[in-house]
């Protein structure tokens, strides 16, 4: 689920509030959503 969640956030399809609303749900790790955070920066 991670790669297709990498890939639609590289194609601005999703946003950082979408990320975190994946994470608070369980749908990503605490540690893939910093890896995505971190790779905006």
């Amino acid at each position: 689920m991670y790669s297709f969640v990498q890939d639609y956030y590289k194609k601005g399809l999703y946003t950082s509030d979408d990320l975190l609303t994946l994470k608070n749900g369980g749908v990503i790790t605490e540690d893939e959503y910093n890896t995505l955070i971190d790779a905006e920066s």
